[in-house]
């Protein structure tokens, strides 16, 4: 199952984007991350980017809510959480802004 997340691109990301071949990267599967994630560093795993990324957002104050949106992770907590809840894109981008690199 691919779940699509929408996660929004601050300035800052912006300014790497032209360094990226996204066509190359389109045709990039998990296994060819790992294969040269571990020849280039032997002692980690791709998965720690997930937690890294996380752990950054909460140290720089992004909303829990939003960092469980972006991670794919279901929500828990209230209905008015879970179902009434919708955070808008300029809400998203202002998070994302916070979170420093």
């Amino acid at each position: 199952n691919v779940v699509l997340r929408k996660i929004p691109f601050t300035p800052q990301v912006k300014k790497v984007l032209p360094f990226i071949d996204f066509e190359k990267a389109k045709n990039t599967n998990l296994n060819t991350i790992s294969t040269r994630m571990k020849r280039l560093l032997p002692e980690r795993h791709p998965h720690e980017l997930r937690h890294t990324f996380i752990s950054r957002c909460k140290e720089c104050g992004v909303a829990s809510e939003v960092v469980s949106i972006w991670a794919g992770h279901s929500l828990s907590g209230t209905i008015t959480s879970t179902v009434y809840t919708h955070y808008s894109d300029e809400f998203q981008l202002k998070e994302a802004e916070k979170v420093i690199y």
